[in-house]
């Protein structure tokens, strides 16, 4: 890395309106439909849409990270006070239209005296190596905020953004937002049941005659690898209580996805009894598909091999559970006698009892 990109840093102004108190690191605007407003005005509607035609893939991974540091932030577990805002960069591979926003990491700031934000370009590009070290063919994809509500000086941060990327993309989460979107202040464009997020890149656009960069929303969709659902299925699993076991929370998970399917069946019963009884008109495609279902289950006849079967399969896990019960023991076992070997030393090397212990070694002088 050069001297000079470790010396740059980029001066990214708040743009201030007559009445607006609020700074980059303060908590937010006086009144919710004030930021409503003003996010209109840096914002182009969606039914507009974008024409750039990228289609954008978000993995869980650089969401975790990112609820990770606005937790840190908010219960003041980082450096920054905790009404601070909170900027990062997302990293990403892109391979035509195709953007795949991958990982994300915080970014360090400074808050100048006229409320600018200043961003050290070294520190970015120390960033970028690293991980493109790790990952190669990654680049920086943008930056990301928390918040509501875009705000005008968000466009400032967006064009410095363009020294690593000729065209980035704007990651707002909206963890505070609720659904719908009103005037009271909640995110527009956060739907009941989808993540409060939204994604943006920047297009220009002729507003009352004069030339204007305005946020553009993007449709994006949420993507992961095998390995990646693994992991955010492993980190979001609730750990047992003092009187549960794993065990426990499988068998909770097993008997919730039972009695999900007994719902389901009862309703194509029903069904199948009401176009029996004349009180429902025939599906032809619906019951094939119900004869298709049935086709797949094994015959249960009287003969009893499903029975046999059944049972069959029941004895061997059963062994399969003792076997690893005896497995984890041994293991268990063997790792205390190394550590019982390791305590006593020499005395431990003889014959004879556990690991071969003789008692003390000044016992067998005065025998």
């Amino acid at each position: 890395m050069s001297s000079s990109a470790e010396a740059t840093a980029m001066e990214v102004g708040e743009t201030e309106e007559s009445g607006n108190t609020s700074t980059t690191g303060g908590s937010g605007l006086n009144a919710p439909t004030a930021a409503a407003q003003e996010e209109r005005s840096v914002v182009l509607e969606e039914e507009a849409g974008n024409k750039s035609g990228r289609h954008v893939a978000l993995h869980p991974l650089a969401l975790v990270t990112i609820c990770d540091h606005c937790t840190r932030v908010k219960v003041g577990g980082s450096l920054l006070p905790v009404t601070s805002r909170i900027l990062g960069i997302l990293f990403g591979v892109q391979n035509g239209l195709q953007v795949s926003i991958t990982d994300a990491f915080e970014l360090q700031y400074e808050i100048t005296e006229n409320g600018s934000v200043k961003i050290p370009a070294g520190y970015v590009i120390e960033k970028k190596e690293l991980f493109g070290a790790v990952n190669q063919g990654a680049e920086v994809m943008g930056w990301y905020s928390v918040g509501e509500h875009v705000l005008p000086g968000d466009l400032e941060i967006h064009r410095a953004m363009t020294e690593w990327n000729e065209s980035p993309f704007f990651l707002l989460l909206s963890p505070a937002a609720s659904p719908g979107g009103d005037e009271g202040g909640a995110a527009p464009g956060v739907k009941e049941g989808e993540l409060p997020a939204r994604v943006f890149e920047t297009e220009l656009h002729m507003m009352r005659g004069v030339p204007s960069m305005l946020f553009v929303p993007v449709p994006f969709r949420l993507t992961a690898a095998e390995a990646e659902r693994i992991s955010v299925e492993h980190v979001v699993k609730a750990a047992p209580l003092e009187a549960a076991s794993w065990v426990d929370l499988h068998v909770d998970v097993v008997k919730s996805s039972l009695s999900a399917l007994v719902a389901r069946v009862k309703a194509i019963l029903r069904l199948l009894q009401a176009v029996k009884n004349g009180q429902a008109p025939p599906d032809r495609r619906l019951l094939r598909m119900v004869r298709a279902l049935c086709d797949r289950l094994p015959a249960a006849g009287p003969s009893g091999d499903f029975k046999d079967a059944l049972t069959g399969d029941y004895q061997d896990s059963l062994v399969i559970t003792y076997l690893a019960s005896i497995t984890k023991l041994s293991s268990f076992s063997s790792e205390v006698s190394d550590k019982f070997g390791a305590a006593f030393g020499e005395a431990s090397t003889g014959g004879g009892g556990l690991g071969g212990y003789k008692g003390p070694a000044g016992a067998r002088g005065r025998r």
